[in-house]
């Protein structure tokens, strides 16, 4: 299903990357779809602006925000090209003051997250 607003949804979908950030993980993962919705992206600490928005992409970040779920992702021992399954990761709008078009950030902080095996 496309996201195009506000919405709650899982997904099944291959790491790319995961940043440990102030808040918790920051997880790039792709699912094979463009994202046509405006996300915020994570740049890295490294960067002077660390997050932007932008759309037209093969992935979207997810921002895991729960200690529980950043403490399972590091059970699970997943990292990049690893297929998991993400429960209630929510599309939520940021603050924008009225501009358009309004940019929206992906959070998980409830729900499940499972390793998909292959085959």
């Amino acid at each position: 299903e496309e996201i195009v607003g506000e919405c709650e949804t899982d997904l099944s979908c291959r790491i790319v990357t995961a940043n440990k950030v102030q808040e918790g993980l920051v997880v790039r993962v792709e699912d094979g779809t463009c994202s046509q919705v405006f996300s915020v992206e994570y740049r890295g600490q490294d960067t002077m602006t660390q997050e932007e928005a932008g759309n037209n992409k093969h992935f979207i970040d997810v921002w895991v925000e729960n200690s529980v779920l950043v403490d399972r992702m590091r059970e699970l021992d997943v990292m990049a090209g690893d297929w998991i399954r993400m429960e209630r990761i929510k599309c939520v709008q940021e603050e924008d003051g009225g501009q358009a078009p309004h940019v929206f950030r992906f959070v998980m902080e409830d729900g499940g997250i499972w390793r998909l095996e292959e085959g």
